[in-house]
């Protein structure tokens, strides 16, 4: 882990701005930290019903790249995070975590040729944002790399 790791994964969450495959079986996925944003609050009101004072979380933090670039990863996938269910799989992180067993790593078991004999042991890494849950099963780690300039941020506005 770098400190681009750390700080990624110390940010209050996540929203997911970019997910390619810039080359043939690369993966590169782009981040950018929220932040909250109390100087915005205001009352969250539904039908006659007042749920009181809501603080926006905002895209207004670093961009992150997470990338796989040496043709290390061997499945991922996304899912829509309103979909997404806890389960009591052992990890380390926050947004960026690692999973030694897991349901993901199962189906990938049950769905693949991928094992300990081919291509080797890998592990499973998952990528919680606001509004995705990226999983991806890679021999190697990622490289997390803060990205420069604001070029790739989110827009976003408050209504």
């Amino acid at each position: 882990m770098n400190d681009a790791w750390t700080r990624l994964d110390e940010s209050h969450s996540l929203f997911l701005i970019r997910i390619e495959e810039p080359h043939e079986n690369k993966l590169r996925i782009v981040v950018q930290a929220s932040e909250l944003h109390p100087e915005l609050a205001r009352d969250i009101v539904f039908g006659e019903v007042n749920l009181g004072p809501g603080t926006p979380i905002l895209p207004t933090g670093p961009i992150f790249e997470i990338s796989w670039p040496k043709n290390q990863y061997i499945a991922y996938q996304v899912l829509n995070e309103s979909y997404g269910r806890a389960d009591d799989s052992e990890f380390t992180g926050n947004h960026l975590r690692i999973y030694a067993r897991s349901p993901f790593l199962d189906f990938l078991q049950a769905t693949s040729i991928a094992s300990q004999a081919f291509p080797g042991a890998f592990s499973h890494y998952r990528i919680f944002s606001e509004n995705h849950v990226i999983d991806i099963a890679s021999q190697e780690s990622p490289e997390v790399r803060i990205l420069e300039g604001d070029d790739e941020s989110v827009p976003y506005s408050i209504n």
